[in-house]
């Protein structure tokens, strides 16, 4: 099992924060480092800013579930792991999912925290993870940033449409109450880059796409990242914004995708939540 890459984080929001709720809301580095010598269960000690600022506990477990992979027969195997956060305090809980491929070159990995319990309820963060192998198991460094959404903000439902027929480039059109808030403008430009491949010789195809948005009223950049599994059976996608620039640096969301395949080329539909913090 040591080619299962392991990331333990988990995150405290102590009460005092909210003395200073700005504080809260700046991203925070963080460090984590993780004894994965029993997997599935393991170990974490975590230190840095994110610490200092009660982000993040400084000890506690982990238990990793591996939910999907693909790449068999490919130079490139593709892990999906869902890893299941407490901390030693008993202060909450954390969910993350962590995307991991595994090549002749090396291992890389990113982190994304996808739900919370506690004080955890309003985490947010990602960041890259390093591994290291040894005769008694493998071990993980973590580095990243997490931050505090604001407990004022409320995520709204998205709908986006992309018309993707001239793939690199295309158009997008948003709508739901996330465009009404404020927290994406209605139309713009998509370009998409795909950052990796896996599965090409397996049943299993997985593309990891970035995405690109620009809005064509002026207010600013979105960039999103999307995982997508192409099968027999059917394709399935999830979407994470991951950036933005102008009215969109502090936003987040995640949620699904639907493509549409048509003869002249195919069709994107987004469905998520959308949260300004």
């Amino acid at each position: 099992m040591k080619l299962f890459t392991s990331i333990i984080i988990t995150v405290v929001l102590a009460g005092a924060i909210f003395v200073a709720p700005a504080a809260a809301f700046t991203p925070q580095d963080v460090m984590i480092f993780s004894d994965m010598s029993t997997w599935p269960s393991g170990t974490f000690e975590a230190s840095g800013p994110a610490v200092d600022a009660g982000f993040i506990c400084p000890v506690g477990t982990v238990s990793d579930e591996v939910t999907s992979t693909a790449g068999g027969q490919s130079p490139v195997l593709i892990l999906f792991v869902h890893k299941h956060l407490v901390c030693d305090d008993g202060s909450g809980t954390i969910e993350m999912d962590l995307n991991v491929q595994i090549a002749s070159s090396g291992t890389t990995a990113r982190w994304f925290i996808v739900a919370g319990s506690g004080r955890y309820q309003n985490l947010s963060g990602e960041g890259s993870v390093y591994a290291t192998y040894t005769d008694s198991g493998f071990y993980d460094t973590f580095s990243g940033k997490l931050f505090i959404q604001s407990a004022v903000s409320t995520p709204r439902d998205v709908m986006i449409f992309s018309d993707m027929t001239t793939w690199p480039n295309g158009t997008f059109e948003a709508s739901g109450p996330a465009v009404d808030a404020g927290f994406i403008c209605p139309a713009g430009t998509v370009y998409d880059e795909v950052t990796s491949t896996g599965g090409e010789k397996s049943p299993v195809l997985v593309l990891f796409v970035h995405k690109h948005l620009v809005c064509d009223d002026g207010s600013g950049t979105i960039e999103m990242d999307l995982n997508a599994r192409i099968a027999p059976n059917g394709t399935t996608a999830r979407w994470l914004i991951v950036a933005g620039s102008g009215s969109y640096e502090n936003l987040s969301g995640e949620g699904s995708v639907y493509a549409t395949y048509l003869d002249q080329g195919f069709y994107d539909t987004f469905s998520g939540k959308l949260d300004l913090h």
